[in-house]
């Protein structure tokens, strides 16, 4: 959090120097520290970071690292940021991840039906990653529905049953 306001954090050389990638580690490395971020003062607090995400993300919208960065303003109630980082990925090339941000983040909203949507999109983007599945089965299971039969089909397939 420090860094946001040291005065190179929003210094136009910095923010034209740092990668996509190393910004968007930082975020995660920040949400380490187990803060509660939705609040009026810890929003106000990231505007440095909010600012760099956007900066960053517009210069060099690399989905992998902008698959990453929306955790940050997600955390701190800032859905508009979050998502403004997932289309900015999805107008590059759409990834699953970044369908998973998008979820995750409708998740945080209390839109259980739109985060349902996204995590069915990143599955037609990467059906064969095991892990998404366990993210769409917590989806499922916090909405209080039951997965569909399609999909746990698709499950069984791919573990070899």
């Amino acid at each position: 959090m420090a860094w946001g306001t040291a005065p190179w954090f929003g210094d136009q050389r910095f923010l034209g120097a740092v990668s996509a990638q190393a910004l968007a580690e930082a975020c995660l490395r920040v949400l380490d520290y187990d803060h509660a971020l939705d609040t009026e003062e810890m929003r106000e607090s990231f505007t440095p970071w909010f600012h760099a995400l956007d900066v960053v993300s517009e210069r060099s919208p690399v989905p992998e690292s902008l698959a990453a960065m929306p955790r940050l303003p997600r955390a701190c109630g800032r859905f508009e940021l979050a998502f403004a980082l997932c289309d900015r990925a999805d107008a590059v090339d759409p990834v699953m991840w970044i369908a998973v941000a998008r979820a995750n983040t409708w998740r945080a909203k209390g839109d259980l039906d739109r985060a349902a949507a996204a995590f069915e999109q990143a599955l037609t983007l990467d059906a064969a990653n095991w892990s998404l599945y366990l993210d769409v089965l917590i989806d499922y299971a916090c909405a209080g529905r039951g997965l569909p039969s399609a999909l746990v089909a698709e499950a069984l397939v791919l573990r070899g049953n």
